[in-house]
């Protein structure tokens, strides 16, 4: 019964062999998926940062146009403010004016 044992453990040997090739090819088949499916996830990545790079440029563009049209609608805002102004002012004088040529026709 000692050699059907030695038989078995060299068996055993064996089978033990054959699969620790088979589990030797088969992660380099799973390697090479695993590389394939990393490669895809830095592509990704890199195109997401890329995406998020451009992003912020846009936010950045728009917080430009922003603080822009803010400062134009303070200027717009007192441009405005000296139309009205301007326009009180020239009522003002045309009534003064009116006035003159009234006290004008009076003395004459």
């Amino acid at each position: 019964m000692g050699v059907y044992n030695e038989n078995n453990d060299n068996d055993s040997q064996q089978q033990q062999q054959q699969l620790q090739k088979q589990q030797k090819v088969l992660p380099y088949w799973q390697k090479a998926q695993i590389d394939m499916e990393l490669a895809i996830a830095k592509e990704t990545r890199d195109e997401l940062q890329e995406v998020e790079a451009e992003f912020n440029e846009l936010n950045e563009m728009f917080k430009d146009l922003k603080m822009t049209l803010d400062e134009q609608s303070t200027d717009i805002k007192q441009i405005s403010q000296n139309v009205e102004d301007s326009l009180v002012k020239a009522n003002e004088g045309l009534e003064d004016l009116q006035k003159a040529r009234k006290k004008k026709r009076i003395l004459l």
